[in-house]
């Protein structure tokens, strides 16, 4: 059970360490690294099943005794599937803010909080239901291509969930004006 006493020292530490002007700057691609991992991970299982959707393409007559095109066939299931890609590509950018906050506290400031602590074991297990659901969305394409249509719609949607339960969190504990402070700091560097 975490008290407000619990809180505002850690708040307080995690204050100290922003104001320790000692600290190692941080790297911009590690940031990187660290906010498109779970986004491009989801696209990448996506493309997988774009590319087994084309590889087991058959072409066939259809009612009007034309033959069929893979886009003519999937095009609204590519198109479905591009969306996602730009829709990963923008959680990423949306979380490079964050990563470069998270990455401008002290390790020993990370390791002792109790609330980066809380939120990672929450951020945790939202990305292994974000990456879930969009693994399971892209295996039951295997059998059914038509499921990819909602590729985008499964990248965004834990997405959202995800993003308004740490927010109502850090609100919970006061941390946002801490994070805001963080952010600007950090992206001046």
């Amino acid at each position: 059970m975490i008290t407000q006493a619990d809180v505002n020292n850690d708040i307080r530490m995690l204050a100290e360490s922003i104001e320790d002007y000692n600290r190692p700057l941080i790297s911009p691609l590690h940031a990187l690294k660290l906010s498109m991992l779970l986004p491009l991970s989801c696209a990448a299982v996506y493309a997988l099943a774009v590319m087994w959707t084309v590889y087991s393409f058959v072409p066939h007559i259809d009612h009007f005794d034309n033959m069929t095109t893979l886009t003519g066939e999937y095009g609204f299931i590519l198109a479905a599937s591009s969306l996602a890609l730009v829709f990963s590509l923008f959680i990423g950018m949306a979380l490079y803010g964050p990563a470069l906050a998270y990455l401008s506290l002290s390790k020993e400031a990370r390791a002792k909080s109790l609330i980066i602590g809380r939120l990672k074991k929450i951020i945790s297990k939202f990305a292994v239901f974000f990456f879930l659901c969009n693994t399971s969305v892209a295996i039951i394409s295997v059998e059914a291509p038509w499921v990819l249509v909602l590729s985008p719609v499964a990248i965004m949607l834990p997405f959202l969930i995800m993003q308004t339960v740490v927010s109502a969190e850090m609100t919970r504990y006061g941390i946002g004006p801490i994070l805001g402070k963080l952010k600007s700091i950090s992206q001046k560097i």
